[in-house]
């Protein structure tokens, strides 16, 4: 049935960053330098040029020894719109469900801080596409067309496949 759709939704940027690493052994993703710049701030930076789109909040979940080395990162960035800091759960399950559950905008943008290259335009578009009119979920996925064929696999067994350019990595 149709939801009565908002003119706007205004957004909380929710950035789950509590992860320790242990794929990449190098420690908490976040910290990452890149260009000069942990790739946590250069991704608060990027989503704080999303103040036009009614952006409300940034939340952050790190791990609870990192909180107060993200307040200082944010202090330094001197950020147009405020971040608050959460400690991560034990789970990313859990981590994400403390963002959701502290925001206090009417909708969330959800981005992992391990991609740390997505753009500006990319968090336009996709919320350009949750407020479309035309869109009775309210929800926008961003997603990047796989370029080699993907497979189901159990053990060494390949036990389906999609072909290059029928599957998306999100």
């Amino acid at each position: 049935f149709p939801f009565p759709f908002p003119a706007a939704l205004f957004p909380s940027a929710l950035l789950p960053s509590a992860g320790t690493g242990s794929r990449l052994g190098a420690g908490c993703k976040a910290w990452l330098m890149l260009g000069g710049e942990p790739v946590l701030g250069l991704l608060l930076g990027r989503l704080s040029r999303l103040a036009d789109l009614g952006l409300q909040e940034m939340l952050v979940a790190l791990p609870a020894t990192d909180v107060s080395r993200g307040e200082a990162l944010a202090a330094r960035l001197r950020l147009p719109i405020p971040v608050r800091w959460l400690a991560g759960g034990p789970t990313r399950q859990d981590t994400v469900r403390r963002l959701v559950e502290a925001a206090r905008g009417d909708s969330v943008l959800l981005h992992d801080t391990a991609r740390p290259l997505a753009s500006e335009a990319l968090f336009r578009a996709t919320i350009a596409g949750a407020r479309s009119p035309t869109n009775g979920a309210r929800a926008a996925i961003a997603a990047l067309p796989l370029e080699v064929p993907l497979g189901l696999v159990n053990e060494a067994r390949v036990l389906s496949h999609v072909e290059a350019g029928r599957a998306a990595e999100f």
